[in-house]
């Protein structure tokens, strides 16, 4: 019978804590009770008399609610974790450190806190400038891990500590699941007219004149044509079907007086689209504008807009006083 671990944490951040702990632990298979007590610093990991400590090497900093969301506390620089034969581990939070003495290990990597920055990706609200974040400012893209899976190479850690203690951990039955994701941010070749010139005359500045040739044309194609290059949801979902995935198409609800607008959601041609897609079996979902940055009040109306038109109850987007409700950072059915 696999063992039901018992958690022990500090008292502070309780629900960022909870959340990371129970995405983890259930990642890797397994179940766990969490405890929250002012007399530790570090999180305790049991299983009958076998001992995991995680050292916190981040909340104990900022125990109150939201003041880790600083410029900050993101990381100077990226050190590394070698203490895995032939693996290497980025460290957001914590040290290079880790014994092993009997049942009793202690590990200066601070896992959770590490994989909430990555999962949780918070430093995207304070590194924003005009209403977005620059990519290359983030730490990821700085540190080239980008494009590595860091939040399973972190799982993969705490299970080897778990397994080095005799602790038994189920072998991983998960399938993967390819997910396609759109965001519709323009439906109309009217709305990208003026950024299309702009495009072409930022061209001619740099002395680019092949991106200005290619630009050029192709408005002019467009608008000879009178073809719609952003009509291309049954392109899309014709290629999809034939290797037997879904599409998920994220639809933008903003007024016309509102920032962001390029399409109305109540227009033919998008509700059209809309229930084309679902009769096809594919997702609608919720893209909420800049507008809905720490605005529930928006964010409600916006999604209230997408439904009435016919639309989808999913959602993605991170806030800061929303985070815990779209955890996951995928797909989530909202409201059922």
């Amino acid at each position: 019978m696999l063992a039901r671990l018992q958690i022990i944490c500090p008292a502070n951040n309780i629900s960022e804590r909870e959340y990371v702990i129970d995405t983890l632990v259930s990642f890797i298979g397994l179940s766990c009770d969490i405890t929250f007590s002012s007399e530790v610093k570090d999180y305790y990991i049991t299983a009958g008399n076998k001992n995991l400590v995680i050292e916190d090497h981040f909340w104990n900093d900022n125990q109150q609610e939201e003041s880790y969301v600083s410029v900050g506390n993101i990381p100077k620089e990226m050190f590394s974790f070698t203490h895995l034969p032939g693996r290497v581990i980025p460290i957001v939070y914590g040290r290079n450190f880790l014994t092993h003495q009997g049942n009793h290990i202690v590990c200066g990597l601070d896992i959770f806190a590490s994989a909430f920055f990555m999962l949780a990706r918070w430093e995207e609200c304070v590194l924003r400038k005009n209403g977005r974040c620059n990519e290359f400012d983030l730490f990821a893209v700085k540190n080239n891990i980008y494009q590595r899976p860091i939040v399973n190479e972190y799982c993969d850690l705490l299970i080897s500590l778990l397994q080095k203690l005799g602790i038994q951990v189920p072998t991983c039955t998960k399938e993967v699941e390819i997910m396609l994701t759109h965001d519709v941010d323009r439906c109309y070749l009217s709305s990208f007219s003026r950024l299309l010139i702009n495009v072409y005359k930022m061209a001619l500045i740099d002395n680019n004149m092949k991106k200005a040739f290619v630009t050029l044309k192709r408005y002019l194609q467009y608008k000879k044509l009178f073809y719609n290059p952003f009509d291309s949801f049954d392109l899309l979902m014709t290629y999809s079907e034939k290797f037997g995935f879904k599409n998920s198409f994220y639809f933008k609800a903003v007024n016309e007086s509102e920032l962001g607008f390029t399409y109305n959601i109540e227009d033919k041609f998008v509700k059209d689209r809309i229930v084309d897609i679902k009769s096809r079996g594919h997702l609608v979902g919720f893209h909420p504008s800049e507008n809905t940055f720490d605005n529930r009040e928006q964010f409600a109306a916006e999604l209230g807009r997408l439904r009435n038109s016919g639309g989808g109850g999913y959602c993605y987007y991170w806030r800061p006083k929303s985070w815990i409700a779209l955890q996951r950072g995928v797909l989530l059915a909202l409201g059922g």
